[in-house]
């Protein structure tokens, strides 16, 4: 049985490295995604991603948020677990965004 807990909007900055566990990655509550929080990645660090995040974990939603013209996220690594939507918004010009790990 899986244990409820809180449910949040976090935000990619990626100032470390490209993994999802690493808490200097996230801005919000929780530090790192947990289930049922919605993931927003805007930014320009850190654009290909690791999803290091236990596997069964349900995320609500993706949302890419890009800044720059050409600039891309690629998220990899374990399933991701959806109850909602991926969505995109760029800030203009052409944004590629790649989601190569199971959904």
């Amino acid at each position: 049985m899986k244990v409820s807990t809180y449910a949040g909007t976090i935000t990619w900055d990626g100032d470390t490295d490209g993994n999802w566990n690493t808490s200097a990655n996230w801005v919000g509550d929780p530090t790192v995604p947990t289930d049922a929080d919605d993931l927003i990645f805007t930014g320009t660090i850190q654009t290909t991603t690791n999803n290091d995040i236990a596997a069964n974990t349900d995320f609500a939603g993706i949302q890419f948020t890009n800044t720059t013209a050409g600039q891309s996220f690629t998220l990899g690594g374990n399933i991701i677990d959806l109850t909602g939507n991926i969505t995109s918004s760029a800030a203009g010009g052409t944004i590629d965004d790649t989601i190569s790990a199971n959904v």
